[in-house]
């Protein structure tokens, strides 16, 4: 059936098995020898260039029966969604400012004048680095204090839009 999704899951035998640390001769022999193509497997027809990266580690678990390339497998998926999520991580932090020493207005002033006044400060720094976009977020860190100014933090929409020299340190 091209088009629906299958889902797949383990075998009764393969749970019980899972976890007992079953190491028979027959399933040794079984680890290295292919399954057969069967309709009990579900997966003959199945597109793989179609499937996710997970959906792709659980239909090699399902289909393999070598304890150790199990054991290899259930690692790699999980290193997967932990190296996806630290390159977010890293892109996010790649696009991020941070401004120091910038004059702060007193909490006297209403926020939405004391916003502008931010973004307009911010504005001009950019222009003075000829970046030629504006943050996608523009905010102060940390409690104020009438003695020294807070940092600036602020967000681009691209890494692409920081200057090339960006990787020798500070701007």
């Amino acid at each position: 059936m091209p088009g629906s999704s299958q889902r797949v899951t383990r075998s009764a035998s393969s749970k019980a098995n899972k976890g007992k640390g079953v190491t028979s001769s027959s399933r040794l022999l079984r680890s290295s020898q292919p399954k057969p193509a069967d309709p009990e497997y579900g997966l003959e027809d199945v597109d793989y260039t179609t499937l996710s990266s997970e959906e792709t580690i659980n239909a090699l678990l399902e289909r393999n029966t070598d304890p150790i390339s199990e054991k290899m497998m259930l690692i790699l998926k999980g290193r997967m969604g932990q190296e996806v999520s630290d390159a977010v991580e890293k892109e996010k932090r790649d696009r991020s400012l941070v401004i120091s020493g910038l004059a702060e207005w007193g909490m006297d002033k209403p926020l939405l004048q004391r916003k502008k006044y931010l973004d307009e400060q911010v504005a001009d720094i950019l222009d003075t680095l000829k970046v030629d976009c504006l943050p996608e977020v523009v905010y102060r860190m940390g409690k104020y204090s009438e003695t020294r100014p807070r940092l600036i933090k602020g967000e681009l929409r691209h890494i692409s839009d920081l200057p090339r020299r960006r990787h020798e340190g500070n701007l």
